[in-house]
């Protein structure tokens, strides 16, 4: 009976001590342990770590959509003010690389600042009456850069 009961106490103990997570499909895991991010992006399911060593990243690899507000200057030096709405998806294979490199904040770190960028750069081309005349032209310039 001791050996029951201690057997249940040492099951309930290592319960207690394990975190647990599970994600949607359109979603991927990524597990860092003591800082070190795992090799492996986990697919949609359920998963069980340990809370106290272990931190958690989910990340959405569904396309989403990144609107930017960017302000930029014409040829002539007139403002002109955009919102830019960026559709992208992460690679569901390879979404620790970007844990690991930028972060989980990857949209305000790469894609809001490059959006900004090539905005300021892609109308600075153009005199402010073209800007609209020429919308197309302009929004392929941005779309390249």
């Amino acid at each position: 009976m001791v050996q029951l009961l201690f057997l249940v106490g040492m099951i309930a103990f290592l319960a207690a001590g394990c975190g647990f997570t599970s994600t949607s499909p359109g979603e991927a895991v990524v597990f860092s342990r003591f800082g070190d991010v795992n090799p492996k992006c986990y697919p949609a399911g359920f998963y069980l770590y340990n809370p106290l060593t272990t931190s958690v990243y989910h990340v959405d690899v569904k396309v989403q959509k990144f609107e930017v507000q960017a302000d930029a200057s014409s040829r002539d030096l007139q403002n002109v003010h955009t919102t830019i709405v960026v559709n992208f998806s992460i690679d569901g294979t390879k979404c620790h690389e970007l844990i690991k490199n930028v972060g989980a904040n990857f949209t305000q770190q790469i894609i809001h600042p490059a959006v900004e960028e090539v905005t300021k750069a892609s109308t600075a081309l153009f005199p402010v009456e073209k800007v609209i005349q020429e919308r197309p032209k302009l929004k392929k310039e941005i779309e390249d850069g």
